[in-house]
This record gives structure tokens, sequence and C-alpha cells, in this order.
């Protein structure tokens, strides 16, 4: 068991019981700031081979807790798909236009 493990064992048995509990249920969890929850929402996604989606404000905070995670997780690792800003795909899509990729 990592440290990590070790001062979040509250969270991890609360994040395993909801992933088991609401199985298939879409749920909106409130949590406050570095509570452990996604941490062990994630580590325990994993070892329970459950596909779940996470929504963080930053692609930083998931990778981080990735970081963290990946040495105690048995399970397949995680992945991460980055859905960018509303600003950064219209450029994208500005550009694939002009390109002639995409047509509208």
């Amino acid at each position: 068991m990592s440290s990590e493990d070790g001062a979040f064992e509250k969270q991890n048995v609360m994040a395993k019981e909801i992933l088991t509990d609401y199985r298939g249920k879409v749920l909106a969890i409130e949590k406050a700031t570095r509570s452990g929850a996604t941490y062990g929402l994630l580590k325990n996604a994993c070892e329970l081979g459950q596909q779940t989606v996470i929504v963080a404000p930053y692609v930083e905070i998931l990778n981080r807790i990735l970081d963290e995670v990946s040495s105690s997780v048995k399970g397949k690792k995680p992945v991460v798909a980055h859905i960018k800003k509303n600003e950064e795909m219209c450029e994208k899509i500005k550009r694939d236009v002009e390109d002639k990729k995409t047509l509208i």
C-alpha cells in the first residue's frame, strides 16, 4: 500500500462503494478540493475494470493524479481524453474548413 493509499483509506472505501453500488448510473459528485475523491475513484475504477468518466477543470489535474495512482493500480491503466476549449476547437474547425478538410 502506498502512502497515498493509507492517507486516503476512507476515500478509497467510499469510492469502491460508489463504483459498486451505482454501477451503470450517472452521478454528479460535489467534493472539496484535495479530498481524495478523484484519486480514489480513478484508482478503484481501474482495479474494478470499470469504464468511468471523470471531468476535471484542467487535464493537468487528471495527469497528476494518474501519475500518483499508476504505481498502485492493479487493473487496466486509465486513459485521459483531453476535450479542448471551445476557442481551441473553433480555431481548429476554421483551419480545417480553410484547408478543405471539413465541409460545412
